[in-house]
Parts: structure tokens; C-alpha cells; sequence
């Protein structure tokens, strides 16, 4: 019964370590233009992108592209327009999804700071959008739909820590799975004398 009790107890711990934890950063409009009147999104960065983070995705010679970048400082993006879902952005980088096109480009570089992310440059195209935030201002935003056909500038913001969401760290996931087969165990031991 010990083995069993141990070599549940290892999975746990081992399986708890491969898991990943990302950090939710949400845009905050700073200000609009007429062009570009409404922006929400998201960016969800790996737990240890800290400090100065620089990242250029690696080339993909497949259409749609669906390469996977685990190693990635980003691991999702979304962003919405004017309230419009055509010409949204939807990126999984750790999955490889949300290109549509062979060798797109996918630049970010930005500072983490407390809980904000500071003097962010972006620079993405997937084929059916493209966009280019500079410091933070909106210097180009088209899409391949009726949202900003032919190209949208003007206004800013920046990405807020989601105060809301608690991830739990891997480590804290085997610490309480151990915890529960501790105490089982005990209760096991008081019933059983």
C-alpha cells in the first residue's frame, strides 16, 4: 500500500511541474481616435517572463502556419476593434494557432513592470490583420474586413495585470495534492486503532 500511496503521490508532483501558469495582462484604452473608438484584449505571458522581454516567432513554411513555440514569453493574444469581432486577433503561440499565412510576422518587445507592461512595440501580421503599436500608440491597425479596410491610427493604452485571475503556482498543486493523501492516510490510521 506504501508503494501505491508513493507512486501516486510522485505523479502528482510530477504532473503539477509540467503544468504551465500563465500571467493575464488586459488592454486599458488610454484614448481613441476617430477611427478606432473601442479596443479590448488580452496578453497571457508565461509565469517567469520577467523584466525585459524581446520576442521574435520563429519562421513557419506552412499555410495555414501551425507551428508551436512552448518556449515562447507569449503565450496567447487577443484583441477586438471598434466592438467588431471581424478583424480580431486571436493568437496562440504556445499552440501554434491564429496564423494564416506561411512566415508571418510576430514581433513584441516590452518591460514588465509591477503590473503593468511598459514601452511595449508590437508589430504582427497574420494575413487578414495587421497591426503596429509603438510605445503603446496604435501607428497601424487593417484588417481584410470591413473593420479598418484601409487602415486605422490613433489612440493608445496599455496591458493591466488581471488583478481577478489567481493562478495557483504548479509547485502549490503537488504541495496540496501530498497534503490530501497525508491527511487520508492519518484519518485511515485514527479509524483503523
Amino acid at each position: 500500500m506504501k508503494t501505491i500511496q508513493l507512486l501516486l503521490a510522485s505523479a502528482c508532483l510530477a504532473a503539477s511541474t509540467c503544468a504551465s501558469a500563465g500571467v493575464i495582462y488586459n488592454w486599458n484604452i488610454a484614448s481613441t481616435s476617430p477611427e478606432i473608438r473601442a479596443v479590448s484584449g488580452f496578453i497571457e505571458l508565461s509565469d517567469n517572463a520577467v523584466g525585459p522581454v524581446s520576442y521574435h516567432a520563429p519562421a513557419c513554411n506552412s499555410t495555414p502556419c501551425d507551428f508551436a513555440d512552448p518556449a515562447s514569453p507569449v503565450l496567447r493574444l487577443g484583441m477586438r476593434f471598434n466592438n467588431m469581432f471581424e478583424g480580431s486577433i486571436d493568437l496562440d503561440v504556445a499552440a501554434g494557432t491564429g496564423y494564416v499565412i506561411d512566415d508571418p510576422v510576430f514581433d513584441i518587445a516590452f518591460t514588465v513592470e509591477g503590473d503593468r507592461l511598459s514601452h511595449l512595440n508590437l508589430y504582427l501580421n497574420t494575413f487578414f490583420v495587421t497591426l503596429e503599436i509603438v510605445e503603446g500608440q496604435f501607428a497601424y491597425y487593417a484588417s481584410d474586413s470591413t473593420n479598418c479596410y484601409f487602415g486605422c491610427t490613433g489612440g493608445s493604452g496599455a496591458f493591466l495585470r488581471d488583478a481577478a485571475v489567481q493562478v495557483p503556482e504548479p509547485g502549490s498543486l503537488g504541495l496540496l495534492a501530498l497534503a490530501g493523501l497525508a491527511l487520508a492516510r492519518v484519518r485511515r490510521r485514527v479509524r483503523g486503532a
